[in-house]
Protein backbone atom coordinates (compact mmCIF):
# COMPACT_ATOMS: atom_id res chain seq x y z
CA UNK A 1 0.00 0.00 0.00
CA UNK A 2 1.20 3.30 -0.88
CA UNK A 3 -0.41 6.72 0.41
CA UNK A 4 -0.30 9.68 -1.95
CA UNK A 5 -2.47 13.17 -1.46
CA UNK A 6 -3.89 15.11 -4.24
CA UNK A 7 -4.05 17.89 -1.62
CA UNK A 8 -0.89 20.45 -1.76
CA UNK A 9 -1.87 22.00 1.68
CA UNK A 10 -1.86 18.18 3.15
CA UNK A 11 1.32 17.56 1.78
CA UNK A 12 3.11 20.71 2.70
CA UNK A 13 1.71 19.77 6.36
CA UNK A 14 2.72 16.09 6.27
CA UNK A 15 6.28 17.35 4.68
CA UNK A 16 6.22 20.07 7.93
CA UNK A 17 6.18 17.08 10.10
CA UNK A 18 8.50 14.49 8.51
CA UNK A 19 5.89 12.41 6.76
CA UNK A 20 6.19 11.03 3.17
CA UNK A 21 3.65 13.04 1.51
CA UNK A 22 3.77 11.87 -2.51
CA UNK A 23 1.69 12.96 -4.61
CA UNK A 24 -0.65 10.57 -6.91
CA UNK A 25 1.92 11.07 -9.81
CA UNK A 26 4.92 10.60 -7.67
CA UNK A 27 3.20 7.73 -6.01
CA UNK A 28 2.38 5.95 -9.45
CA UNK A 29 6.09 6.76 -10.76
CA UNK A 30 7.37 4.97 -7.51
CA UNK A 31 5.47 2.34 -8.13
CA UNK A 32 6.46 1.91 -11.59
CA UNK A 33 10.15 2.01 -11.13
CA UNK A 34 9.89 -0.69 -7.94
CA UNK A 35 8.63 -2.95 -10.62
CA UNK A 36 4.69 -3.26 -9.90
CA UNK A 37 2.52 -4.49 -12.63
CA UNK A 38 -0.87 -3.70 -10.97
CA UNK A 39 -1.73 -1.10 -9.53
CA UNK A 40 -5.28 -0.01 -8.02
CA UNK A 41 -5.81 3.52 -7.19
CA UNK A 42 -8.45 3.87 -4.16
CA UNK A 43 -9.78 7.62 -3.94
CA UNK A 44 -11.08 9.22 -0.70
CA UNK A 45 -12.58 11.89 -2.43
CA UNK A 46 -16.22 13.08 -1.70
CA UNK A 47 -16.98 13.99 -5.31
CA UNK A 48 -15.03 13.78 -8.57
CA UNK A 49 -14.37 17.51 -8.36
CA UNK A 50 -11.01 18.97 -9.63
CA UNK A 51 -9.09 17.08 -7.22
CA UNK A 52 -10.41 13.58 -8.63
CA UNK A 53 -10.04 14.79 -11.72
CA UNK A 54 -6.14 15.68 -11.30
CA UNK A 55 -5.93 12.15 -9.61
CA UNK A 56 -7.76 10.56 -12.83
CA UNK A 57 -5.01 12.12 -15.07
CA UNK A 58 -1.96 10.41 -13.41
CA UNK A 59 -3.53 7.38 -13.40
CA UNK A 60 -4.18 7.62 -17.25
CA UNK A 61 -0.69 8.89 -17.74
CA UNK A 62 0.22 5.50 -16.67
CA UNK A 63 -2.89 3.02 -18.63
CA UNK A 64 -1.11 2.80 -22.01
CA UNK A 65 2.23 2.98 -24.09
CA UNK A 66 6.08 3.24 -22.65
CA UNK A 67 6.03 2.86 -18.95
CA UNK A 68 2.13 1.43 -18.55
CA UNK A 69 0.97 -1.15 -15.84
CA UNK A 70 -0.10 -4.08 -16.97
CA UNK A 71 -3.11 -3.11 -15.34
CA UNK A 72 -4.08 -0.29 -13.23
CA UNK A 73 -7.69 1.20 -12.47
CA UNK A 74 -9.00 4.26 -10.54
CA UNK A 75 -11.70 3.85 -7.83
CA UNK A 76 -14.82 6.19 -7.78
CA UNK A 77 -15.32 9.05 -5.27
CA UNK A 78 -17.84 8.49 -2.24
CA UNK A 79 -20.60 10.29 -3.58
CA UNK A 80 -20.34 8.34 -7.23
CA UNK A 81 -23.76 7.28 -7.75
CA UNK A 82 -27.12 8.11 -6.15
CA UNK A 83 -27.13 4.54 -4.64
CA UNK A 84 -23.50 5.82 -3.00
CA UNK A 85 -25.44 8.65 -1.57
CA UNK A 86 -28.42 6.82 -0.02
CA UNK A 87 -25.79 5.07 1.81
CA UNK A 88 -23.50 7.41 2.82
CA UNK A 89 -26.88 9.37 4.03
CA UNK A 90 -28.43 6.59 6.48
CA UNK A 91 -24.97 6.24 7.94
CA UNK A 92 -24.48 9.63 8.84
CA UNK A 93 -28.43 10.38 9.73
CA UNK A 94 -27.71 7.47 11.86
CA UNK A 95 -25.08 8.68 13.57
CA UNK A 96 -26.41 12.22 14.63
CA UNK A 97 -26.77 12.78 18.71
CA UNK A 98 -29.58 10.74 20.31
CA UNK A 99 -30.15 13.71 22.27
CA UNK A 100 -32.00 15.72 18.65
CA UNK A 101 -35.54 16.81 18.89
CA UNK A 102 -37.39 16.94 16.29
CA UNK A 103 -37.20 20.06 15.32
CA UNK A 104 -33.13 19.97 15.32
CA UNK A 105 -32.05 20.28 11.72
CA UNK A 106 -28.57 18.70 10.47
CA UNK A 107 -26.36 20.20 8.29
CA UNK A 108 -23.42 18.53 6.34
CA UNK A 109 -21.06 20.50 4.82
CA UNK A 110 -18.54 19.69 2.29
CA UNK A 111 -15.55 21.23 0.18
CA UNK A 112 -17.37 22.22 -2.69
CA UNK A 113 -16.06 22.94 -6.20
CA UNK A 114 -16.71 26.50 -7.43
CA UNK A 115 -17.99 26.07 -11.31
CA UNK A 116 -17.14 22.47 -11.42
CA UNK A 117 -19.44 19.24 -12.80
CA UNK A 118 -18.30 17.79 -10.34
CA UNK A 119 -20.84 19.92 -7.41
CA UNK A 120 -23.23 18.43 -8.92
CA UNK A 121 -22.92 15.27 -6.54
CA UNK A 122 -23.66 17.62 -3.71
CA UNK A 123 -26.84 18.88 -5.35
CA UNK A 124 -28.03 15.64 -5.64
CA UNK A 125 -27.08 14.37 -1.86
CA UNK A 126 -29.01 17.18 -0.48
CA UNK A 127 -32.25 16.11 -2.17
CA UNK A 128 -31.53 12.67 -0.50
CA UNK A 129 -30.13 13.60 3.02
CA UNK A 130 -33.70 16.03 2.82
CA UNK A 131 -35.82 13.03 1.26
CA UNK A 132 -34.62 10.46 4.18
CA UNK A 133 -34.95 13.47 6.66
CA UNK A 134 -36.83 16.82 6.10
CA UNK A 135 -34.34 18.66 8.09
CA UNK A 136 -31.51 16.79 7.08
CA UNK A 137 -29.26 19.68 4.59
CA UNK A 138 -26.05 19.28 2.73
CA UNK A 139 -24.14 22.55 2.03
CA UNK A 140 -20.69 23.45 0.73
CA UNK A 141 -18.24 25.78 1.39
CA UNK A 142 -17.67 26.68 -2.53
CA UNK A 143 -20.07 25.96 -4.96
CA UNK A 144 -24.01 24.92 -3.85
CA UNK A 145 -25.84 24.53 -2.17
CA UNK A 146 -24.83 27.00 -0.01
CA UNK A 147 -25.42 27.53 3.56
CA UNK A 148 -27.60 30.42 3.06
CA UNK A 149 -30.21 27.82 1.10
CA UNK A 150 -30.32 25.83 4.06
CA UNK A 151 -30.70 28.40 6.75
CA UNK A 152 -33.89 29.33 4.87
CA UNK A 153 -35.23 26.03 4.83
CA UNK A 154 -34.38 25.65 8.79
CA UNK A 155 -36.48 28.56 9.31
CA UNK A 156 -39.36 27.40 7.12
CA UNK A 157 -39.66 24.21 9.02
CA UNK A 158 -39.91 25.47 12.28
CA UNK A 159 -36.45 24.34 13.46
CA UNK A 160 -34.88 26.02 16.44
CA UNK A 161 -31.21 24.07 16.70
CA UNK A 162 -28.85 23.32 14.37
CA UNK A 163 -26.26 20.50 14.51
CA UNK A 164 -23.26 20.42 12.11
CA UNK A 165 -20.62 18.48 10.74
CA UNK A 166 -18.06 18.12 7.85
CA UNK A 167 -18.83 15.97 4.89
CA UNK A 168 -15.11 15.49 4.39
CA UNK A 169 -12.37 13.38 4.67
CA UNK A 170 -9.82 15.52 6.01
CA UNK A 171 -11.73 18.56 7.80
CA UNK A 172 -8.65 20.55 9.38
CA UNK A 173 -8.65 24.30 9.25
CA UNK A 174 -12.14 23.86 7.44
CA UNK A 175 -13.89 22.12 10.08
CA UNK A 176 -11.83 24.54 13.11
CA UNK A 177 -12.43 27.94 10.98
CA UNK A 178 -14.45 28.06 8.37
CA UNK A 179 -17.50 25.73 10.36
CA UNK A 180 -17.21 26.03 13.78
CA UNK A 181 -14.65 28.81 13.56
CA UNK A 182 -15.27 31.97 16.24
CA UNK A 183 -14.95 34.57 13.19
CA UNK A 184 -17.62 35.96 11.74
CA UNK A 185 -17.91 34.37 8.27
CA UNK A 186 -17.65 30.88 9.90
CA UNK A 187 -20.56 28.75 9.37
CA UNK A 188 -21.73 28.81 12.65
CA UNK A 189 -21.59 32.03 13.36
CA UNK A 190 -23.56 32.40 9.76
CA UNK A 191 -26.07 30.72 11.35
CA UNK A 192 -26.04 32.13 14.88
CA UNK A 193 -26.67 35.53 12.88
CA UNK A 194 -29.66 33.81 11.64
CA UNK A 195 -31.31 32.99 14.93
CA UNK A 196 -30.53 29.61 14.80
CA UNK A 197 -28.44 27.57 17.89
Amino acid sequence: VTWAYSSKTIRMHLAARAIPSPSPLEALKFLNKSGIRRVAALSLHIIAGAEYEKLGAAVARFARGAGAFEKIALGPPLLASRLDIERVAAALLDGLPAGRRKDDAAVFVGHGNLDHRGDIAYRTAAKVFRSMDRLAFVVTLKGRPAIEDAIGACIEAGARRVFMSPLMMVAGRHATRDIAGANPESLCEVVRKAGLK
